[in-house]
Order: structure tokens, then sequence, then C-alpha cells
């Protein structure tokens, strides 16, 4: 297969199958093969890929419960149905050679800085160095026969419950972040045997704008 074939195949998988899981040294491997192959500013890799398996129902369970609290987010029942989920989070950058060497010449790099990382906003290097990762896995996945599906609609850290509860307690009791402020989800696994298009029924009206609408030649 070509790249371009290989993207053709990509669909939001709505469903998985719960009964025949990809084995965790194959999903490894793929894991492995993104990193090798993503680029990455300076190589810093400023984002961690938090890896919960098909042995952490449970991490699953809470996660689906913090998205069924936003309007819409109950739509999302692939998320218990996945064997691998993938949450993305900002990483504290280590001090390196290289590093030492910017910042003794004055030049400033946000992500060393403790303060600054727990406080700003994410940055434009994390979200788009977080979605070149997403897309290369894609590829190598649909090369394995592995769907995916891609997930934003969870509450962002500040949003609040019914009760005024910031979210922010919610990701926190997940333990395993190191920064609470999840950037993406993706869901990684074969798909339900049994889903049919008119489970996507729902999605029929969901287009793309036209190309020239998006690409601007000037």
């Amino acid at each position: 297969m070509t790249i371009e074939d290989i993207y053709k195949k990509r669909k939001q998988c709505r469903l998985f199958d719960t009964k025949r899981i990809p084995d965790k040294s194959l999903i490894k491997e793929i894991l492995e093969k993104t990193f090798k192959l993503v680029a990455s500013k300076q190589n810093f890799m400023p984002y961690k890929v938090h890896v919960i398996g098909p042995d952490r129902p449970d991490v699953k369970e809470q996660f689906w419960n913090i998205v069924k609290q936003r309007p819409g987010g109950e739509k999302n029942d692939n998320i218990p149905t996945a064997p691998y989920q993938l949450l993305f989070t900002q990483r504290l950058l280590e001090s390196t050679t290289y590093t030492k060497r910017k910042l003794d010449a004055g030049e400033p790099i946000g992500l060393m800085n403790k303060n600054k990382w727990k406080n700003k906003p994410l940055t434009r290097a994390v979200a788009l160095e977080v979605g070149m990762f997403a897309k290369i896995l894609t590829g190598l996945c649909i090369e394995n026969n592995i769907q995916v599906a891609y997930n934003l609609c969870f509450p962002y850290i500040k949003d609040t419950d019914k009760s005024g509860v910031e979210y922010y307690q919610y990701y926190k009791k997940f333990g395993f972040l190191e920064d609470p402020d999840p950037v993406f989800s993706m869901l990684l696994g074969y798909k339900d045997p049994n889903i049919t298009d008119e489970y996507r029924k729902d999605g029929k009206d969901v287009i793309k704008p036209k190309v020239d609408t998006i690409i601007k030649w000037v």
C-alpha cells in the first residue's frame, strides 16, 4: 500500500472488539516506531503518551465517566470498549547539554520553567507535535489492521461540573499524570465485527469544506 492508500482506510472507529485484542508487544512496537519516526523541534518531545492497556478498565471507565458529563459526551461509547487508550499531556523538559547552552545564551525555554509550565496554557509546539505523533501512529496502526479513534470531547481542567468542582480535581485522581491536563486522547484496537454503517448515520452530514476554502495560494 502507498501512504495515500493507508490514510484513505482511516475511519473513526465507533466501537471496538472487546474479545479480539491486539497483542501488547505489537502495540509497543508500533509506538516505538512512531517515536523514532516523528519529528520534534530540537528533539524536545514536549509531551508524554500515557498508555492505558486492557488490564486497566478502571482507568478507562474513570475517563469515560468524565467525558459523559460534557454535553454530547455520552456518544463517545467507544472509550470503554477500546483495549488501548492513549492520553497525551505536556511534559516538563529535562536539562541537556543543548538546553544548558541555550539558557546560558539567554534564550528562554518555557517548558523547562516549572512555574510557567504549570500555569501557562497549552503551547503551539505541544499541540502541533501531539498531532504529528498521532498521525504517524495512525498510519502504522492501519498498516497492521488496527483501527483508531480520536477524542477531544473531554472537559478542560478549568471547566466545572454541576457542583462547581473544577475538572482539574477529577484528572488529579488518575495519579499517573504528572500534568493533570490532558491534551488529546486516542483509542486503538480492532473494530467490532458486528458494527454496521447504521451506527454511523449520525455523522452522514459531517463533511469537509471545499479544498479551496482551506488551501489558499498567495
